[in-house]
Order: C-alpha cells, then sequence, then structure tokens
C-alpha cells in the first residue's frame, strides 16, 4: 500500500472507489446534513479532488491500482490552521492503518506549507477514533450537534434587558471577542485553540460559508458579554454562540435575532461543546433536537515557542 499526493492518473481508481461505496468520517458544517453514505458523482469528486490543489490539500491510499481511502485538508481563517475536511473510507472491509497512514501523510505535507496546527472532528462512537490518534490527533472536547426544524418551532419574541445592546460585529470588536473566549473557554481548551488572538484569528472557523455569515455581539456599558454567528451551508443554517451565562444576557431572544440575520433553510444546527452545558438545556427548552455526539481532535505540527520573562539582575536561570 503506498500513500501520496493525489495524482490526475487516479482518475479510474477514483470510479471505482466511488461505486463502492464510502463514509466521510470527517464532519464540517457541510457534513452535519448529509447521509453516511456519500454517492457523490464521478465528476463532483474529480472537481474536488484533481482541480482543487490551491484550496485543499489531496491525498490517496491505493494498492495495486486500487483506492482504499482518501483524505483532504483545507484552511480555517488563516493560513497557520488547517483542518480535516474530507477522510473518506470504504463503508465495508475498512483497515484502520489506512485511516493512520492518510492522516500522517496529510500532516507532512501541510506542515511543507507552513501549517502549524490540524483540527479534525469525528463523531464520538467513529470506529477510526483510535485511528486517528496513531496518527498523533488527541481529543481534547466534546460537543453535541442540535437541530431545529423551523416550521415546527414557537417563536419567542420576548426581549432581553434593555440594558443590553445588541449590534452587528465590527472588526474593532476582535480583541474584546478574544478577551470573551478566554473567560468563557476552559484553559486546557485554549491551550489547545488560542492562547493568543493571532491564533484565535487564524482558528475562526471561516472555510464553510464565509459570504454568508452574519455575526451578532451583545453589549452593555462597552463589555461585550456574548457573540453570536450566523452561516448559511449547504441550504441550510447554522448558529455558533459564545457568552457569559452568568451576564443576565436573555440568550432565547438573542438566538430569535440569529435566525433572522440569514435567509437559510428550514433546517437549524447549532454545535455546543459540553462545557457551555447551561446553553444546551436552553436550546432543548427553544425546541432544538439533541441528534449526534463529536469529539474534536487536533495535532500541533509547531511547538510554542517558550515565553520570555524578566530576572532580577545577577539572577541565574536554571
Amino acid at each position: 500500500m503506498a500513500t501520496r499526493t493525489i495524482r490526475p492518473t487516479d482518475l479510474l481508481a477514483l470510479a471505482s472507489f466511488a461505486r463502492r461505496g464510502y463514509c466521510n468520517e470527517a464532519k464540517t458544517r457541510r457534513d452535519f446534513a448529509a447521509p453516511a453514505s456519500l454517492p457523490t458523482p464521478l465528476p463532483e469528486l474529480a472537481r474536488q479532488w484533481l482541480f482543487a490543489r490551491t484550496r485543499r490539500l489531496t491525498c490517496i491510499a491505493v494498492d495495486g491500482g486500487q483506492a482504499l481511502g482518501l483524505a483532504s485538508g483545507r484552511r480555517r481563517g488563516g493560513h497557520s490552521t488547517w483542518e480535516v475536511d474530507r477522510l473518506l473510507l470504504p463503508l465495508e472491509n475498512r483497515v484502520p492503518r489506512v485511516c493512520t497512514d492518510l492522516l500522517d501523510h496529510l500532516v507532512e505535507s501541510a506542515g511543507t506549507r507552513g501549517v502549524h496546527k490540524i483540527f479534525l472532528r469525528l463523531r464520538e462512537d467513529s470506529d477510526i477514533l483510535f485511528a486517528a490518534q496513531q496518527a498523533g490527533f488527541f481529543p481534547y472536547k466534546s460537543e453535541t450537534l442540535f437541530v431545529l426544524h423551523q416550521g415546527s418551532r414557537a417563536s419567542d419574541s420576548a426581549n432581553g434587558n434593555v440594558a443590553w445592546i445588541v449590534r452587528p460585529k465590527v472588526v474593532a470588536d476582535h480583541a474584546s471577542l478574544f478577551r470573551l473566549y478566554s473567560a468563557t473557554v476552559p484553559a486546557p481548551v485554549r491551550e489547545v485553540e488560542a492562547l493568543t488572538l493571532q491564533e484565535w484569528l487564524a482558528n475562526r472557523d471561516g472555510a464553510d460559508g464565509a459570504r454568508f455569515r452574519r455575526e451578532l455581539v451583545a453589549e452593555k456599558d462597552g463589555a461585550l458579554a456574548a457573540w453570536l454567528q450566523s452561516v448559511s451551508v449547504g441550504g441550510n443554517q447554522h448558529l455558533d454562540i459564545l457568552a457569559l451565562l452568568d451576564a443576565g444576557i436573555n440568550l432565547q431572544a438573542l438566538l430569535e435575532m440569529g435566525l433572522r440575520q440569514v435567509n437559510g433553510g428550514p433546517v437549524v444546527y447549532c454545535l455546543v461543546p459540553d462545557y457551555l452545558g447551561s446553553l444546551q438545556s436552553i436550546l432543548l427548552e427553544c425546541g432544538y433536537d439533541e441528534v449526534a455526539r463529536f469529539r474534536s481532535l487536533a495535532k500541533q505540527l509547531a511547538a510554542r515557542a517558550r515565553q520570555s520573562f524578566l530576572v532580577p539582575a545577577g539572577m541565574r536561570s536554571l
């Protein structure tokens, strides 16, 4: 078996792979609504894998001219942070080593492009979780996916506290949003995702639907206490929310405002990490249903430089 970057000469192997049936184990926004088996037509496969080299990095595992699996990565908000957006493995007779080798090759190739960090999201019950860990990816947070069918929801017109101002996010809010992120997200998660403003900006998920993104912030006396993002992807709407849950904000009203920001489809998805458990309860009260559980994994390609500090003159470092 050989694992390498995909080539135009792999077209026949791709055709055979598509006919056998496969599953995309990597879960990004675009895949939340997709069925487990993806019978993607050959022209679409060719477009995604062979002619998108400037937008993603793709590798293939082959044995005797037969494709055993494919994987691709693409950047998030910055060039230094990527995510695995496709990890295609056969529905039957899959070999864990294929997954490990694909991720190993993807990481090695991404490193030559200056990538410092790669993320991967899998279903919590995925049978390749251990294979991904063998490639150096480690799980660092759990998430729950909620879904709302707008036709069946009861709209709540309740207004939040009038002392709070809800407005569109502007570029000048980035520093304040990073402070909100630092105050809301546990330290072990921030250690993986972003310890600095630059890392936080690079890790923002802008690969899917960035042109259809709307963002709101809630502030009081000049301090931001909540952020909501609404993105339309693949005909569906996706909400992301980050909030100081003890700040007294009416999160239900904020969610309603988010639904009106983008003319999305009838289905709304909201992915919530476990450390925002109170928000999960609010979503259930608003008519959302819990539909899936995920594990987010990451691999650090470049070690962080140790922070310098000052010591009194004459003191020797240990």
